[in-house]
Order: C-alpha cells, then sequence, then structure tokens
C-alpha cells in the first residue's frame, strides 16, 4: 500500500469499472487519512521517546 494520492486516471478507471463515485472517493480519501493518521503517530511517539521535533537547532 502507498500512502499517496492515485493520479486522476486511475481514479477515473475506477469510477469506470465500479459504476460508483464512491469507490473512486474512497481511493483518494482513504490514503490521505492513513497517511495522516501515520505521521501523527510517528510524531507523537517520537515526542514520547524525548525526540524534540518542533525546537531542533
Amino acid at each position: 500500500m502507498i500512502l499517496i494520492i492515485p493520479c486522476i486516471a486511475t481514479v477515473m478507471a475506477t469510477k469506470t469499472e465500479t459504476h460508483r463515485a464512491g469507490w473512486a472517493l474512497f481511493s483518494v480519501l482513504y490514503p490521505v487519512v492513513l497517511s495522516s493518521l501515520v505521521a501523527v503517530l510517528v510524531f507523537q511517539l517520537g515526542r514520547l521517546f524525548g525526540f524534540d521535533f518542533l525546537n531542533y537547532k
């Protein structure tokens, strides 16, 4: 699984093959939400282990 938004051709192919706009929307939103959650998790785990990302000098 890659954590990027698929290209517009892939989104349109998904809509055409499934005959539903919902699946095309899901194929765009799912990676965005998942990658955002992973980024927050990694950031928070880093802070838990003592890394201070915001005040790095």
